[in-house]
């Protein structure tokens, strides 16, 4: 029975559902430094990252998880989270384990460089606004 499945295949829907998890996950993160200001803040000086970051990090985590979701300015997004992944990775240094304890950052930035690379997909607000409607045909 699965077999019938396996030769279905829509990359369209892929990007979708990666567009999905980063998302989510990127809104989850931002909606936490907005709800603890005062220890993000502390959490970056500790980085010697300075305070002002908290905000523009912030930012672009919760405005580009949604624009992540509806599938707007997604390219420009996903280099933006790249950048706050590889950020994120050279700051904290590395722990123990086999990726260092930076298994979450390590996929958030592949995925974001991958949605990066392969664009919004069909179904997203990128395609909706940029494909001209069909010509309508009086006769």
């Amino acid at each position: 029975m699965i077999q019938k499945y396996l030769h279905y295949k829509n990359s369209d829907l892929g990007i979708l559902l990666l567009r999905v998890a980063l998302g989510l996950v990127f809104i989850v993160h931002g909606y936490m430094k907005l709800t603890n200001i005062t220890g993000t803040m502390a959490f970056f000086s500790s980085l010697n990252i300075p305070e002002f970051m908290v905000y523009i990090v912030m930012i672009i985590e919760l405005l580009g998880g949604i624009l992540m979701l509806a599938g707007f300015f997604v390219q420009y997004v996903s280099v933006a989270f790249a950048v706050i992944m590889v950020v994120a990775m050279g700051s904290t240094g590395l722990g123990k384990g086999p990726f260092g304890g930076q298994e979450l950052e390590m996929v958030l930035l592949l995925v974001s460089l991958a949605v990066a690379f392969m664009g919004a997909g069909r179904y997203s607000l990128e395609t909706f606004f940029r494909e001209k409607p069909a010509p309508i045909v009086t006769g």
